[in-house]
């Protein structure tokens, strides 16, 4: 699942778009063949061409806040490829372990969460993750996006090592 969402965001960063709103539920698996779509682009946002508009004003926040990368939620920042590449790991994250990495009882604390708060090891409490897929998953959610994956294609390449790593079947 996380292959076909990586590829997902390679083709739209190919095509200079972001997502900004990828959360465990606009992850879609279709039944009939298992077949991974990336739904709900309504806040998805061209960086290049003529399409591009600011459509939100300076310091909102876009999508679910809980999923959302430290420089979505910090205003103003630069956002890019590498802020779908984080809240993808945010949602892999909640798909192995049912919550959000970070979550505040105020959009305050939550905000300040994301920005300074290492989430707790899924593995702390299921031990069946494998470890390198973890540290994967983990290298997604680092604060600062040079420290992640630069592009959707980096995260792929280290998914299909680490696939064939584990023998896991495609």
């Amino acid at each position: 699942m996380s292959g076909e969402s990586a590829r997902a965001l390679e083709f739209a960063a190919d095509h200079d778009i972001i997502h900004r709103n990828i959360t465990p539920n606009n992850i879609l698996v279709r039944s009939s063949d298992g077949c991974v779509k990336l739904g709900d682009l309504i806040l998805a946002k061209a960086l290049r061409g003529t399409k591009v508009e600011q459509i939100t004003a300076a310091g909102d926040t876009v999508g679910e806040l809980a999923y959302a990368s430290p420089e979505q939620d910090a205003g103003g920042q630069h956002v890019d490829c590498r802020s779908d590449i984080y809240s993808l790991g945010v949602a892999l994250y909640a798909m192995l372990t049912g919550q959000p990495p970070h979550q505040g009882a105020t959009v305050a604390e939550t905000i300040a969460k994301i920005r300074t708060e290492t989430p707790v090891r899924p593995t702390d409490n299921q031990m069946a993750i494998p470890a390198l897929f973890e540290d994967l998953m983990f290298r997604m959610l680092r604060k600062n996006p040079n420290d992640r994956f630069q592009t959707p294609t980096a995260l792929l390449n280290q998914l299909e090592r680490l696939r064939k790593y584990l023998a896991v079947d495609s």
